[in-house]
């Protein structure tokens, strides 16, 4: 019957009639009878499932529809056990009254009349609830769904796929829906909303996720499905609707120009769903959902072949529907480039219908030189070997695009080329061909690798047109003896010959010559170690390209920014960048070659940002393409990259095999810089695997051969990479005497780099790379027992640019301060406890003027680091547990503090230099065995070096004051409607009140008047600056966290004038403030570089002359940071206390009050003093 298979396509989800499915589930819901057939139904899928009778496509059905209910599989379980135990009681049960038979007990059972027909009861009685329970009973999660199915029957809320949810089209003009589905609407959250609240089973709570999906609230979907995952890690259907989210997710992310956290999202959306595949590789939903990501993410090449992949499975469906239609859009988005000669032919086909849009279309689309696709280039190379007939057409066409590029885009350089052909004698043709011809073949010889060829191609054919007087063809070809100059090695040289292009094209004004030039010139400037004039360079050229509408040039810039952003650890600036790439490519006229190039910069970006599964799939797309592109460098450059995120991925052996081969490709370059160049990459790629593997040994000899060809190549960067890796090599083998010998040469190597780097942010980012050189060096030192040394190198490694930054302010030597000079000039009184985290131990220096030491303490980096993340997420929770709390906090006290406690002295400050992850721990609360924290014995202050400690500490001393006037700011009234996540803070306008009281002179901002431009102004006379607030951290760029301020009265004002970021406070002459206190959550640290520390709006004050800084580590809880503050200026004001005893007097005060509720350190310890002391 018609009915029957309609049910048997109902239960393993192949029904796609949205009417028949709607009846089925309401009938399934309201007639027992009904439900009853589809039990029936249910009993023969499960025994044809058993004996092997389904069909490829039902069996598939069946393993990723039907048994994706945890009830059905235990059912299966039961129909499996029941004919198993049926099957050898009929084939081995010995009669009855058999020796055997009486020689068991449960045959003498048996044997009883009566037993056997009680037996029988029991276990009719038990198969007969169990099919009840598995099928017939429908649990509130079956309704639940069932009841959402209906709701979504007629159109899904999603383009994702949704499992459990059968096909409905998609519309981007969704409204709210009619009654009935409002109502299907409304029973599903009920059930769904119950179900959960009664269980955390992972079935429930996936399904709970699924209903936040269909309503769009992907962050509650994601914590559904998290939850989900972690109980049952093996479902692919709940990873398939994590994916589904994450990618809906990262769809708005992007609509709201948030790029790099889009991508972030799509990232993990596609290892989700990766994960799904293969955990179920029939699961359409995962499959399906995997090529809309990557189509998404404009990974055309890998998106193509994920659809096809799920067409492979499903070709018949309205899903196999849309995935064709999907193919379709790709596969006319790749197929817009045409062969250089279609496309010369295409234009003078514009040319002679007087067509000048689609003339002009065709010639701003089309600029790659390589490629022999710049039009005027291109007629002026048919020109000289064309008829008189012919020659009159080609120049005719060289007319236009002159005109056509000097009134569409100002530029006058195809101009210049025209004119010039139409005034040449005819004795200069032949020597024009030579030059043309020469031109030609240095770009075959450029696709092949064969830059030192190439070179002498293109300087003949520049010597020609110079002798011709064709000074615009000399510079395109003079370009091209730089581009082979840098690709050969010789930076200088290249840098140099562009700089010759750049001139002439400026001095022209020819402003497309000038960007071409200009990408180039950024590179060179690149390898020759100056990225701050690189990153000029490139911005300047995409302005240039934006002006002129060069989609090819604005792509490639961009994506050289991005790699350089990437490189130096900029990694959301790279990720933007590199989608705004994309973008431009996906718009049309983009090149194979440059949508290759394209893929493999984004696999760098997205390797750099630990983007592992977007990362892979960049690289197969560069690879796919490739194999389409006349340039055997690409295929090279595209293995490595793939192999890299294999490995990063922790699949070795898939990368060994990439690496392999492209080494072998490597290898066969006749060009020795090509192939010196492709081979160091290899070698590179390949020594990372051998270490991955143990092979210290191994890969010691591969960055060795590595590190020689780059030091021939002139390529410091990648020679640094490779001897850091030599290095820490050395180290493990115990070769003391070439380690000793090869770490000052690094050393200088990152030295004379980073002085290269003149933006901070960009130098913090390098050394925050940087770093493991600077911890070999001081490890080394101390085995050699040369403390003075390892002293400078732990000073080296840390906070460079803020002490630099300071010492400018006062006029010293921006190099770290020595031991000695420590000592000297650091405050009386006070004893400096610094942290240095090696790899295998950690060094603790106990400074005094009176003394230093240095005791090692025997634990693995990777060790203290677990502890201290567990002690921070036990701790920072207002309901976190006490006595867990200080269970670890005695076992962080015993690892740090014990070891040294000898050497501190009681009756002196203390100030603490932590290192690496050590910034986020809150050494006050540490509790020695007696359970007295650190501050009960020390006034405590922190400081990101010991050398910014002493800067610091000269600071607040000279700018201490018995009167200060103090500038109060509580509680802005920031633009709810903007702002709907941040609560109003009535206690922070009364602490603001309350400490402005204590100071005889001052100001104080609250709610409204706390505007931005009264806060810049009054800051100005201020001697103390006091916040309580909100401060709002921007994930991944501090410069971007900023201040909440009052929104003011203008309704018209400018987007941000209501927030005060970092970057804007970093613009500021703040060196009249004595202290600063930022009574709000999280001031003291918004990111750590393991080459920089701390950086935030701590940092921002430090760095622009403030002395001292109270901030916060973690969100505070507003009423017992009030009474803190109030405490703490009290204190410094009517008890002339310091500001580290006032802060220490406070957070015991805090800690002991109220009955005991405030004594978990959650409540007081966040807050540190970090900078320097004096003695108010």
């Amino acid at each position: 019957m018609a009915e029957d298979s309609n049910i048997r396509d109902y239960l393993l989800g192949m029904l796609e009639d949205p009417e028949h499915l709607d009846t089925i589930e309401k009938r399934y819901l309201t007639d027992d009878d009904f439900a009853a057939r589809i039990s029936v139904a249910m009993d023969e899928l499960y025994e044809q499932y058993i004996d092997g009778e389904l069909s490829d496509l039902q069996l598939n059905a069946f393993e990723s529809h039907f048994l994706s209910i945890e009830d059905r599989r235990h059912q299966l379980d039961i129909v499996r056990a029941l004919r198993s135990v049926g099957q050898s009681t009929h084939d081995e049960q010995p009669a009855v009254g058999t020796d055997a038979d009486k020689r068991s007990l449960l045959g003498m059972l048996f044997a009883v009349p009566l037993f056997k027909y009680g037996f029988a009861v029991v276990l009719i009685a038990v198969i007969g609830i169990g099919f009840w329970r598995f099928a017939i009973y429908r649990s509130d999660v079956d309704l639940g769904l069932a009841q959402l199915r209906e709701a979504y029957s007629g159109e899904r809320p999603i383009e994702s796929r949704i499992t459990d949810l059968s096909y409905s089209p998609f519309r981007t003009t969704r409204g709210v829906g009619d009654d009935k589905e409002k109502a299907a609407r409304d029973r599903a959250e009920k059930l769904l909303t119950l179900a959960a609240s009664e269980s955390d089973d992972a079935r429930t709570q996936a399904a709970l996720g699924k209903f936040y999906l269909t309503q769009r609230k992907f962050e509650q979907a994601n914590e559904l499905f998290a939850r989900a995952a972690a109980a049952a890690p093996n479902d692919a259907r709940i990873h398939a609707d994590w994916g589904a989210s994450l990618l809906e997710l990262a769809r708005i992310n992007i609509s709201a120009g948030q790029k790099a956290k889009g991508l972030e999202n799509f990232d993990a959306s596609l290892s989700h769903l990766e994960t799904a595949v293969k955990l179920t590789p029939s699961l359409l939903d995962a499959r399906f959902n995997r090529a809309l990501c990557l189509q998404q993410m404009m990974l055309n090449e890998q998106a193509k072949a994920a659809w096809l992949e799920y067409l492979s499975y499903d070709s018949s469906s309205p899903w196999a529907d849309e995935a064709r239609q999907n193919l379709e859009k790709l596969n006319t988005t790749s197929s817009n480039e045409l062969p250089a000669d279609e496309v010369l032919a295409g234009f003078l086909r514009a040319a002679a219908a007087g067509d000048k849009a689609q003339a002009f279309s065709i010639l701003s689309g089309n600029r790659e030189l390589i490629s022999r696709k710049y039009i005027p280039q291109r007629l002026a190379m048919s020109v000289v070997n064309a008829d008189d007939h012919d020659r009159s057409v080609l120049l005719n066409a060289m007319d236009l695009a002159g005109r056509l590029e000097s009134e569409r885009i100002g530029d006058n350089f195809a101009a210049k080329i025209a004119s010039y052909y139409r005034t040449i004698h005819r004795n200069s043709i032949d020597a024009l061909r030579d030059a043309q011809a020469a031109v030609q073949k240095g770009y075959a010889l450029c696709l092949s690798g064969d830059y030192e060829l190439a070179l002498a191609e293109f300087s003949n054919a520049r010597r020609i047109f110079d002798a011709q007087g064709d000074v615009w063809e000399s510079n395109l070809s003079r370009y091209f003896e730089g581009y082979c100059l840098i690709n050969i090695g010789n930076a200088r040289a290249g840098l140099e010959t562009i700089e010759k292009v750049v001139r002439f094209a400026r001095a022209g004004n020819y402003a497309w010559l000038e960007m071409t030039a200009l990408y180039w010139l950024a590179g060179s400037n690149r390898n020759l170690r100056q990225h701050s004039v690189s990153k000029l360079t490139f911005l300047r050229a995409i302005s240039i390209a934006e002006k002129i509408g060069d989609r090819y040039g604005l792509q490639r810039n961009l994506l050289d920014l991005s790699l350089d952003g990437s490189f130096l650890g900029q990694h959301a600036i790279a990720l933007d960048g590199i989608f705004r790439a994309f973008e431009v490519s996906n718009a049309g006229y983009s090149s194979l070659r440059q949508r290759c190039r394209l893929s493999i910069g984004a696999a760098d970006v997205f390797l750099a940002a630990g983007h592992l599964a977007s990362a892979r799939n960049a690289a197969e797309d560069a690879l796919a393409l490739a194999g389409s592109v006349d340039d055997r460098m690409f295929a090279v450059i595209s293995r490595n990259k793939a192999g890299a995120a294999y490995l990063k991925a922790g699949d070795p052996a898939t990368a060994k095999r990439y690496f392999d081969t492209a080494l072998s490709e490597s290898q066969s370059f006749s060009d020795q810089a090509s192939r010196n160049k492709m081979s160091a990459h290899s070698y590179l790629q390949m020594a990372g695997l051998a270490r991955s593997g143990g092979d210290v040994a191994g890969s010691t000899d591969l960055y060795r051969r590595a590190d020689e060809l780059y030091d021939a190549l002139s390529m410091p960067f990648y020679q640094y990479v490779a001897e850091k890796g030599i290095l820490s090599g050395l180290k493990e083998l115990g070769e003391t005497a070439e380690l000793d010998r090869l770490l000052p040469l690094t050393i200088k190597l990152a030295e004379d780099y980073q002085e290269k780097i003149s933006e901070e942010a960009e130098r913090a980012s390098f050394l925050d790379d940087g770093i493991t050189v600077y911890d070999l060096a001081l490890e080394r030192e101390f085995e050699k027992g040369d403390l003075s040394k390892a002293f400078d190198f732990s000073e080296m490694s840390v906070s460079r640019n803020l002490y630099q930054r300071l010492a400018a302010h006062i006029g010293t030597a921006p190099r770290p301060l020595t031991i000695d000079e420590i000592r000297d000039k650091m405050p009386d009184r006070t004893q400096i406890l610094k942290f240095s985290v090696l790899k295998g131990r950690t060094l603790v220096w106990v400074i005094s003027k009176r003394d230093v030491s240095l005791i090692p303490i025997r634990i693995s980096a990777d060790e203290l680091r677990t502890r201290v993340e567990r002690y921070i997420a036990a701790l920072s929770r207002p309901d976190a547990d006490l006595g867990v709390v200080r269970t670890l906090s005695r076992e962080l006290y015993g690892t740090l503090i014990a070891p040294v406690s000898e050497k501190l002295e009681p009756d002196l400050d203390l100030a603490i230099v932590p290192n690496k992850f050590l910034f986020y721990l809150p050494f006050s609360s540490l509790m020695n065995e007696r359970n007295e924290p650190l501050i009960a014995a020390h006034p405590l202050s922190f400081s990101p070096s010991a050398s910014v400690f002493v800067i610091c500490s000269e600071k607040a001393s000279r700018v201490a004051k018995v009167n200060e006037s103090i500038l109060a700011v509580g509680d802005p009234s920031f633009d709810r409607n903007s702002f709907p996540d941040f609560s109003v803070l009535p206690a922070a306008s009364d602490e603001a009140s309350a400490v402005r009281a204590q100071y005889t002179s001052g100001s104080s901002l609250l709610g409204p008047d706390a505007v931005k431009s009264e806060l810049l102004k009054s800051i100005r006379n201020a001697d103390v600056l006091h916040f309580a607030g909100h401060y709002v951290v921007v994930d991944r760029e501090p410069d971007s966290s900023y201040l909440l301020l009052a929104k003011g009265p203008d309704s018209d004002a400018p987007a941000g004038s209501d927030i005060l970021t970092n970057a804007e406070l970093a613009q500021q002459d703040l060196g009249g403030l004595g202290l600063v206190v930022l009574s709000a959550c999280q001031t003291g640290i918004d990111r750590y570089l393991d080459g920089e520390g701390m950086v935030g709006i701590t940092r921002t004050f430090l760095a622009a002359g403030v002395p001292a800084v109270v901030a916060s580590q973690w969100p505070v809880d507003s009423e017992a940071t009030a009474i803190l503050m109030k405490d703490f200026h009290k204190l410094r004001r009517s008890g002339g206390r310091s500001n580290t005893d006032a802060l220490r007097q406070a957070q015991l005060d805090l800690a002991g009050s109220s009955g005991g509720r405030f004594a978990s350190p959650y409540y007081w310890a966040s807050f540190s003093l970090i900078g320097g002391v004096s003695k108010y």
